[in-house]
């Protein structure tokens, strides 16, 4: 315990080893304070110089509690229990008063010794704050889940794990909560956004962009095979099936369909059915019209998992990885068989295909072709050696991925501007989307998996997925959060540049819309600032990462008019990068002095680290998910 001003002062670190106990007061060459991290508090810039006996404070208190009745006066003259009432304490001894309260802050204080914190912390009683050392501790919290691979990659960062609410970081293994988004902090980040069932439960991913092929046309959202959501569309099918094939009975073939369950994930409940009398009439379901002509590698049919994380809705920002997985069927294509073994023909999912005796499991994860399960960059390098256009079947999957998330923008940006504004909490997630390439190498959006499965079953699943994980935690910045830039500054810095994609001013023709620039609302200039210097920064964070931004980019324009929303966040992040296009950051602002004061940074063609990114963790640290 050591005594600073006129306070006292606390100070748990494993470097100080003296803690003190009420009754035993150490000198100030007790412990010393030279080499402590926390000296870089400005509670210790205060000049060291001993208190008065804390005993003396305690007769202090006591005597005050005696002496209440006495010090206290009745307002209106009378005395008694009325009088009490409205009596206000008149204490005329105003020292022993700020002693008093001193007091009962140091015995506050002192309980920090019975639950250290476990991180040096030192304790201003009389301002009632508490300051971290300059070397702080971050803290993640696992909730509802037990993900190992997220927790190795956090821990090899350097991060503890915590029970309480004293996180940074947060993962979740359920759909979040509006009463814990309410209660985050600025600072903390949680892995899921509101209402993201929009995009990942099957009935309301049909009903999204079904919605948006009517509003904006069939030929925009195409990308996804006819599907009805049972029961309440079955009369619609029916009308539909009558209308091809004439009456219907049970026996009638009407080709072959899948039926899945609205709100299932790895491969449950999942059948192939060809007939109209196996169509189920009760629970809940969605119809689909399989598709029968795949494209085919040795004969095997497969699918594509690709990783997509979401930082933002409202402005929209999507990233894709590099990195994924193709998951094999184990039996080859055969679309006339039906049965049992149908399964592992027609289906891709590796928690089915697992149980079959053919299933080939990778065992060496420098060989990403072999075996049941490829890495994506090893098909596109077969593709690439077939003759096959690999940058066209990548932006075709890119522009299924961005009509996806515009179609369930209105819904989970609403609901993320209510509980998760960016100064109460910050949300973000990661996606996994299963696409389909038929014969003709045009890619299917057959579903959108909400907490895509982490666990590490081969040595090429911990490859791939550890470094999905280590990337997406450098590219949020949370082994690093560093104190905001000075605001006037950056204002001004980039002013210059909102100033060109405001609505009194017409836009270039790649921002035409639909919508008259008239009618829009003003654009806030000072959180379209916000959203530009974000997206510069997260551009900063990506490099060296796997990840790539897909919207916004310089030629987004093209989707704004799909847009149901109109945002002038959108239109001038896309404007931004169309700026930058072609030339340096310098160049899109004017100047390097005002790109400088847009992001902090002195040197954009390099990536600023302030620590070392989130490495990927090895096969010794990871253990099998259970």
């Amino acid at each position: 315990m050591v005594t600073i001003g006129q306070t006292w002062h606390l100070l748990p670190c494993p470097a100080l080893p003296y803690h003190p106990t009420p009754g035993s007061y150490p000198t100030r060459n007790s412990c010393s304070l030279a080499h402590h991290p926390a000296m870089a508090s400005p509670a210790l810039k205060e000049l060291i110089r001993p208190l008065p006996d804390y005993r003396s404070v305690l007769r202090a208190e006591q005597t005050k509690q005696k002496e209440r009745k006495d010090a206290v006066k009745p307002l209106s003259g009378r005395s008694g229990k009325n009088g009490a009432l409205a009596a206000l304490p008149q204490v005329t001894d105003a020292k022993k008063q700020q002693q008093a309260h001193q007091y009962i802050r140091f015995k506050r204080v002192l309980s920090l010794t019975r639950s250290p914190l476990g991180l040096p912390v030192v304790a201003d009683v009389v301002r009632s704050k508490t300051y971290r050392a300059a070397c702080p501790v971050l803290f993640y919290k696992m909730y509802k889940t037990n993900v190992t691979i997220v927790r190795a990659t956090l821990e090899a960062a350097g991060f503890r794990e915590t029970t309480t609410a004293d996180w940074s970081l947060c993962w979740i293994g359920q759909h979040v909560r509006p009463s814990i988004l309410e209660h985050m902090k600025p600072h903390q980040f949680i892995n899921h956004w509101p209402r993201s069932y929009e995009v990942s439960r099957k009935d309301r991913l049909c009903h999204n962009i079904s919605r948006m092929a009517t509003v904006k046309g069939r030929h925009h959202f195409s990308f996804i095979p006819e599907t009805y959501i049972l029961p309440d569309e079955y009369s619609m099918l029916k009308d539909q099936l009558e209308k091809k094939l004439g009456r219907l009975e049970p026996s009638t073939v009407i080709g072959p369909h899948i039926i899945k369950p609205q709100a299932s994930s790895r491969g449950r409940g999942i059948e192939v059915v060809d007939k109209f009398g196996q169509i189920p009439t009760t629970g809940k379901v969605v119809l689909s019209r399989y598709l029968d002509d795949p494209y085919l590698l040795n004969g095997y049919k497969f699918d594509l998992r690709i990783y997509v994380t979401v930082l933002s809705f409202d402005p929209l920002r999507i990233y894709v990885h590099e990195q994924g997985l193709v998951r094999f069927a184990t039996e080859k294509f055969r679309s006339n068989l039906r049965g049992a073994a149908a399964k592992y023909v027609h289906l891709t999912n590796y928690s089915i295909n697992k149980h079959n005796p053919h299933f080939e499991k990778n065992k060496d994860d420098k060989v990403e072709d072999g075996g049941s399960k490829w890495t994506l960059a090893a098909l596109w390098s077969r593709l690439r050696a077939l003759g096959v256009s690999v940058a066209k079947v990548q932006a075709d999957i890119d522009d299924i991925i961005v009509k996806t998330f515009i179609s369930v923008e209105p819904a989970i940006a609403a609901a993320a501007n209510t509980l998760a504004r960016p100064s109460k909490a910050r949300c973000f997630e990661l996606y996994g989307f299963d696409i389909l390439l038929d014969s003709n190498l045009r890619p299917w959006l057959l579903e959108v998996n909400f907490s895509p499965s982490l666990s590490c079953d081969t040595p090429l699943d911990l490859k791939i997925k550890s470094t999905v994980i280590s990337d997406t935690f450098t590219m949020l910045g949370v082994t690093a959060p560093q104190p905001p830039a000075n605001p006037s500054r950056t204002m001004r810095g980039v002013s210059q540049f909102v100033s060109k994609v405001s609505p009194t001013r017409p836009h270039t023709r790649a921002f035409e819309t639909r919508q008259p620039l008239a009618s829009r609302p003003a654009p806030s200039e000072t959180q379209t600032k916000r959203h530009i210097r974000q997206l510069h920064l997260e551009s900063q964070r990506m490099a060296g990462t796997g990840w790539r931004r897909i919207f916004p980019s310089p030629d987004g324009g093209k989707y704004l008019h799909l847009f149901e929303i109109k945002r002038p966040s959108d239109e001038a992040a896309v404007a931004f990068l169309l700026e930058k296009e072609g030339g340096t950051m310098s160049r899109a602002f004017g100047g390097g002095s005002n790109v400088t004061a847009i992001t902090g940074f002195t040197d954009t063609r390099r990536r600023p680290r302030s620590v070392p990114p989130v490495r990927r963790v090895q096969s010794g640290l990871v253990r099998r998910d259970r």
